[in-house]
């Protein structure tokens, strides 16, 4: 498992950009493309919002993909405690890729390994393995 091209660990592991970086691993294409895409959509929604950092939220998301020609399912509240690991093994199925909100966070998920702007690990070895999934959206059609 890979990093997109244009993803630089050494400059990227410690910026807001874990939405980004989801959207290049759930769409199959660059870290660039990604950013651009998501700016554009975070820019078309708040038109007098000046800059972009890389803070993003899931319509946001949801739109850079579509976009991009990704199929999502229906973004899925979760209302019972559950946290990333049990979501590996409990509800994923193989094959498919997870877009997981956790609080403050976006982490993708696919046969049981994470990713994120800090690791790409399995589930069980990840930092995000205990916090609590809010939301998720399974990735239909295209990407990693």
């Amino acid at each position: 498992m890979e990093y997109p091209s244009g993803f630089k660990a050494e400059i990227h592991a410690k910026k807001p950009i874990c939405g980004v970086l989801a959207v290049a691993v759930c769409a199959g294409v660059s870290y660039d493309v990604a950013h651009a895409t998501v700016r554009k959509a975070t820019f078309d929604r708040m038109p007098s919002r000046q800059r972009f950092g890389g803070r993003t939220y899931l319509r946001d998301l949801k739109t850079a993909m579509s976009r991009l020609g990704v199929k999502l399912s229906e973004t899925i509240k979760v209302n019972a405690p559950m946290t990333v690991e049990r979501f590996a093994n409990d509800v994923a199925k193989p094959g498919i890729s997870y877009l997981l909100n956790v609080p403050g966070h976006f982490v993708t998920l696919r046969d049981g390994v994470v990713i994120d702007q800090g690791q790409c690990l399995p589930v069980q070895l990840h930092k995000c393995k205990q916090r609590q999934v809010k939301k998720f959206v399974a990735v239909l059609g295209k990407g990693w």
